[in-house]
């Protein structure tokens, strides 16, 4: 990246910090600002998809804000899906803690893969949330097949 590209790029983050900021100030609920959130992730690192998870059991996530760029739906928000025990971005993070990046799902397998695939997806970023010292969820991004990272 250039030293111009470094800078637009920094512009961009810190336009979005700014609107982040401002909306929050303004104290709407909860959903609004985690679908803002989603959104402004999604944006700025260019996915196809970004989706702010919480684990709802041990074994389940629970899709609580969703954005798309047009090119695929986003995932509804209220749905359900396996944890994986450690395949996934989601599984991972909880046995960690820290930000996962999976290439190709298709390496990981397991559900969590099979889902992907059917999505079209290939590959994902997420970095976890946490809240009183444990996992709560993620903010995650994805790319569609014929991207990589």
């Amino acid at each position: 990246m250039t030293a111009s590209g470094s800078f637009e790029q920094l512009a961009r983050e810190q336009a979005s910090l700014r609107r982040m900021a401002t909306l929050v100030a303004s104290e709407p609920p909860a959903d609004e600002v985690f679908t803002a959130v989603t959104r402004e992730a999604g944006l700025l690192l260019g996915a196809q998809r970004g989706t702010l998870l919480r684990v709802a059991s041990p074994h389940w996530a629970e899709v609580v804000a969703s954005w798309s760029d047009g090119t695929a739906p986003p995932v509804p928000v209220g749905h359900r899906a396996p944890i994986d025990e450690g395949r996934g971005m989601l599984g991972q993070m909880l046995q960690t803690a820290r930000p996962v990046r999976i290439e190709d799902f298709d390496d990981v397998g397991g559900v969590v893969a099979a889902l992907m695939r059917e999505l079209g997806i290939r590959s994902g970023v997420g970095g976890p949330i946490i809240l009183g010292g444990r996992v709560w969820g993620a903010l995650t991004a994805v790319w569609p097949t014929d991207t990589t990272l």
